[in-house]
């Protein structure tokens, strides 16, 4: 939930540990997770950085992508739903080849799964859609699948299994609890002043 409240410290902290998590990924042969985590730094850590507006009305901007028609929104959902779905197709496959046929690695469709969904997630909550909360909670699944097969392969210890079942908590309360997921009120006002 950290990331959705904006905050510059937030973006400080998620750069910092994403650093952290390349570096483990990369030692324990899971480069697509590191690449998610240099996308996490792209979309996420460096906007709340360097753009003080990306913390303004937020609660204002948070709507369902089914909401974007009715909000009189550029892009709709039937943009939208296309360019997630091709977006972490696309990621998924590109990650799965690089790792089958360049590089070998032992848990190439974990880790695709993992840098798919990430991908999706990131994407939903740089564009302040709902659905980012169930997108995080689903990848909080998948890392704690990768990790979970990674330590019983025997190239990483159990912290970031650990880890990641923390994280798949804090989705689950961010799922009921955020701010994203109680936003109707100003979708409503939007919609009405749209009407008149």
């Amino acid at each position: 939930m950290a990331i959705t409240n904006a905050r510059p410290l937030n973006g400080v902290f998620g750069l910092l540990s994403a650093l952290i998590y390349i570096a483990m990924a990369l030692q324990a042969n899971n480069p697509a997770d590191a690449v998610l985590q240099a996308v996490y730094i792209v979309l996420l850590d460096i906007p709340v950085l360097i753009m003080p507006g990306w913390a303004i009305d937020v609660e204002k901007r948070i709507r369902f992508i089914h909401e974007t028609d009715a909000r009189g929104e550029k892009h709709g959902k039937s943009f939208w739903y296309p360019v997630l779905i091709g977006s972490a197709i696309v990621a998924f496959i590109a990650a799965y080849l690089f790792e089958t046929q360049v590089l070998h690695t032992p848990r190439p469709v974990a880790d695709s799964a993992v840098l798919a969904t990430g991908l999706v997630g990131a994407l939903l909550t740089t564009f302040r859609f709902s659905e980012a909360f169930a997108m995080w909670l689903i990848q909080g699944v998948a890392q704690v699948l990768l990790w979970g097969l990674t330590a019983v392969h025997g190239d990483a210890n159990w912290v970031l299994f650990l880890t990641y079942m923390l994280y798949v908590g804090n989705d689950l309360i961010g799922v009921f609890q955020s701010s994203w997921f109680h936003h109707k009120v100003y979708t409503q006002e939007i919609i009405q002043s749209h009407v008149k």
